[in-house]
């Protein structure tokens, strides 16, 4: 919206950084989860050796024990909160109604998880609150916690303080 809107290119790569840094960083947290914690997700009672054969994404070992906590439940979370702290520090993004909406499609990703057999009510809860934290997080403490510029008068054509992106990658074997 930052680029498309007010046509300010800075701004809008400056906030793709800060949306795909904490994106990162709550999908490498909530992989690290789902290794070594390898709750069965709920459908996996149900699955015979013959599913277990022909639909292994979902009945094989990988399908089946990477319930804990909910990615996608942490992922909408994550964007959500993401976009509320963005616009907690500039005025982009219109009314407070891009806030509820982020949140109301965040809760309605949660929901389905659970509809869709796919993790129990608390590895959605989890992932709620683990994307909340890092999507509030990350970007407070490494681009909106800091004091803002002297004789910066307007926040959209100025850059974000602290904009500087810290990326968090990793490498290996998955």
């Amino acid at each position: 919206m930052a680029g498309a809107g007010d046509q300010n290119s800075d701004v809008a790569w400056q906030l793709f950084t800060v949306a795909v840094e904490a994106l990162a960083a709550d999908y490498a947290l909530s992989s690290i989860v789902k290794v070594f914690v390898h709750r069965n997700r709920p459908h996996a009672e149900r699955c015979s050796l013959e599913d277990r054969r022909l639909r292994p994404g979902r009945c094989g070992t990988e399908g089946r024990t990477m319930s804990f906590y909910s990615g996608h439940s942490s992922a909408a979370f994550n964007s959500a909160f993401v976009t509320c702290i963005t616009h907690a520090y500039l005025p982009i993004y219109g009314a407070d109604a891009a806030d509820a909406t982020s949140l109301v499609l965040a809760t309605t990703v949660a929901a389905l998880r659970v509809i869709a057999d796919r993790h129990h009510a608390s590895d959605v809860m989890l992932g709620d609150v683990s994307g909340a934290l890092t999507g509030l997080l990350l970007p407070y403490l490494l681009h909106f916690g800091w004091d803002p510029v002297e004789g910066e008068a307007d926040a959209m054509t100025a850059p974000l303080r602290g904009a500087t992106p810290v990326m968090f990658s990793a490498g290996g074997t998955f």
